[in-house]
């Protein structure tokens, strides 16, 4: 079984606002919330990333973050950009 790919729907493009990052497809917007979600959105618009690596760029090796924290930001991270995210 292959890893499972988390990736940006095709037409989905990154939009800036100041500091925060945000995606636009089709008419819809969506913010990030946190710094997290930012660097998570810019490393996606580079092309497609497992889950693992979705989940060093959401809680950096170092940051005070428990393996529950990460499940916790990556799920929010999910349901938040659901309608511009595939895998």
């Amino acid at each position: 079984m292959g890893r499972l790919m988390l990736s940006l729907k095709p037409g989905a493009e990154l939009i800036e606002r100041g500091e925060q990052a945000g995606l636009a497809l089709r008419g819809r917007t969506r913010m990030a919330r946190d710094a997290g979600q930012t660097a998570l959105l810019r490393a996606l618009c580079s092309g497609g990333l497992p889950l693992d690596g979705v989940a060093a760029v959401l809680c950096p090796a170092g940051s005070a973050a428990t393996e529950a924290d990460t499940a916790l930001a990556l799920a929010a991270f999910i349901l938040d950009f659901e309608n511009f995210l595939e895998s």
